[in-house]
Parts: structure tokens; sequence; C-alpha cells
């Protein structure tokens, strides 16, 4: 089975939202398992000292303990129209389910950080498009799925400082030119675990 996922966080807005999606689920039944984070951690999580956008990569772990295989994570903003069996249907076919984030580029989206821990430099990663790391769905018994999987622990295990750096979609153009984000100026933000993503999926 598809386990569908997700988290909240102990303050607003995310713990409504949370709430909100749990309640979607029920009401529409769609005959998949789900958990949603509301008022607990993902085993491994500490919420003192860890980026928010690492919960994701716990949440999946989890799941992955209890025996699933196939699982979808959605972010608790996110509602299904006609539900999720044509999603089940991709994982089966190609192992992944990632939908691609209009025309942006991963050199605008990633901060100096990130590139120095990968070792990379912006020439590297400007014809890497975005994916959407609100909604995507892994299927560990498909070896495409699986080595997406691999690839984000190992990302999520030893370098966690790139799943965190300045917080905020836009990001204040205040900080744009800075060391905190890059001097580049052409450099728009970082998008946490979405850059990650978005890096894996095309190597």
């Amino acid at each position: 089975d598809m386990a569908i996922i997700s988290a909240g966080f102990k303050h607003s807005p995310f713990v409504e939202r949370a709430q909100r999606l749990n309640q979607h689920l029920r009401l529409k039944n769609f005959g998949y398992p789900f958990r949603i984070w509301i008022d607990d951690y993902p085993e491994g999580y500490d919420v003192e000292t860890m980026s928010p956008y690492l919960i994701k990569y716990y949440c999946m772990e989890e799941m992955i303990k209890e025996g699933y295989t196939k699982i979808l994570w959605i972010d608790s903003s996110m509602r299904f129209y006609h539900g999720p069996k044509h999603i089940l249907n991709i994982l089966d076919n190609d192992g992944y389910f990632i939908i691609g984030d209009g025309d942006g580029r991963l050199d605008t989206w990633s901060d100096d950080n990130f590139l120095n821990v990968l070792d990379l430099n912006r020439e590297d990663v400007k014809e890497i498009k975005m994916v959407l790391g609100g909604v995507f769905g892994l299927n560990l018994n498909h070896d495409s799925g699986r080595k997406i999987y691999e690839a984000y622990k190992g990302l999520a295990i030893n370098h966690q400082e790139i799943f965190d750096g300045l917080r905020g979609i836009p990001h204040s153009p205040d900080s744009i030119g800075t060391k905190e984000l890059s001097l580049d100026t052409n450099v728009k933000g970082h998008r946490h675990d979405t850059s990650v993503l978005s890096y894996i999926c095309n190597k």
C-alpha cells in the first residue's frame, strides 16, 4: 500500500493546516493509509536543533521502518480533488512521482553554503530545473525510487546544514547579495529540501 504523509509544527499556521489536511483525508476516505504528525514528531527528529525542512526525511524513514515501501509526501496545505490513485500508478511504473516547478533553476535557488557543501559551483547547477518539494512520491521497490531515497537520506544524515539557511519565499530583498545567501545577486533564495530534491533528481 501507498502511505500518505505530512506534518505540522506546534505553532500557527502549520498545526492548523495539518489538522485540516487530516480532516480532509478522513472525510474523503481514499482508501490509503495516512499519517499526519501534528502533536508529535517522527523518531529521531529534534525540533529544537534541526531545521524544519529535515522533518520530511524523518517522517519517511519512520514509515519505512513500519514496512511501507510507497510513500507520498504532501505539504499540509495540499488537497486531493480526484484522489491519489493515478499517483500510485505512476509510482508503480516509474518508481517516483516528481513535478517540475516551472522555469526555476537551482543556480537561482541555492545559497553558497549548499554549493560549497556539495563541492559545486553555479555553473554546475545552472541547467538544473527546480522540482516541487511540497508533493512527491517514492517507490522503494523500484530502482529509481530507491536511488532517490538513498541519496536524500545520505544528505539528510551527513549534510543537515544544506536543509537550513535563510527561510521564507520570497526572501527579503535585503538578503540578496549578502554573504548569508550569496554575493551573487542573481541568487534569489535557498529552497532547502526542495533544492536538495531538485539536485538529486538531476543526477
